[in-house]
């Protein structure tokens, strides 16, 4: 709680018997009024470091200003559509997938294909997104029990392939990241958040979610976000792997 002190009037003697106040303890009522935000604001913007990620993305960690431009409004930040609707339908073929590897190779469905099929994790960007990264990150841990339950894993979002692979070589991440320049997949596959705002920087991402595709090009299941920070748990995507690959 802020406490003001009481300025003495210009030209007036202070009595050097008069403790003077702590200068921590001080704030100028102007001052005070120029820090204060309300509890609504600073749940939209605060992001502290311990919430987003843990030690190891300490460096990660990004600023406001990193993450949004004047072009992001509060709405487009607040995402309230239920995404539970949004992706392609289960049981129906997985649209094409046209994309390049983060080496700069073209990739599709049946290139990166598991045994079962593949899982596809739309992350906004592995560039300015710090829930993105912090998800791709975790997504690692994911990787062999999905590859022993005959999945492939593969992170797409809009960045480029240079992007993609400075991220994949600095966090050491052993499974495929593929980007989607001009978001045509994302779009495709019915995850395309039109909320924000065409040409910023942010036009062009998706909602999150993790699309399980058989390896005939059905898909089998969709994890979608709870919102834009809350990411499906690996436990739920490995558990999903084997329910698929058990056939139940």
């Amino acid at each position: 709680m802020f406490r003001t002190a009481f300025a003495a009037a210009a030209g007036l003697m202070i009595s050097a018997s008069v403790p003077a106040l702590a200068q921590g303890d001080t704030m100028a009522s102007g001052d005070m009024q120029d820090e204060m935000m309300n509890d609504e604001d600073m749940a939209d913007e605060e992001m502290s470091g311990d919430a987003m990620m843990d030690d190891s993305m300490a460096g990660d960690e990004m600023s406001d200003d990193a993450m949004m431009d004047d072009t992001m409004s509060d709405d487009d930040m607040m995402m309230e559509e239920d995404t539970a609707t949004l992706g392609p339908a289960i049981g129906q073929p997985a649209p094409a997938l046209d994309v390049m590897t983060a080496a700069g190779d073209p990739a599709t469905l049946d290139s990166l294909s598991g045994e079962a099929g593949t899982a596809i994790a739309f992350v906004r960007s592995l560039d300015w997104c710090p829930y993105c990264k912090k998800q791709a990150m975790e997504l690692e841990g994911a990787r062999a029990p999905l590859e022993e339950a005959g999945w492939s894993l593969v992170a797409l979002s809009y960045d480029d392939p240079e992007t993609l692979a400075g991220f994949a070589a600095d966090k050491g991440l052993t499974y495929t990241l593929v980007s989607d320049e001009g978001s045509e997949a994302i779009r495709a596959y019915g995850l395309l958040n039109e909320e924000m705002t065409k040409g910023s920087k942010y036009w062009g991402i998706p909602h999150p979610a993790i699309v399980f595709i058989r390896a005939d090009g059905t898909v089998a299941e969709v994890l979608h976000e709870d919102g834009y920070k809350d990411r499906p748990e690996v436990e739920l995507v490995t558990e999903t792997a084997e329910r698929l690959s058990a056939g139940s």
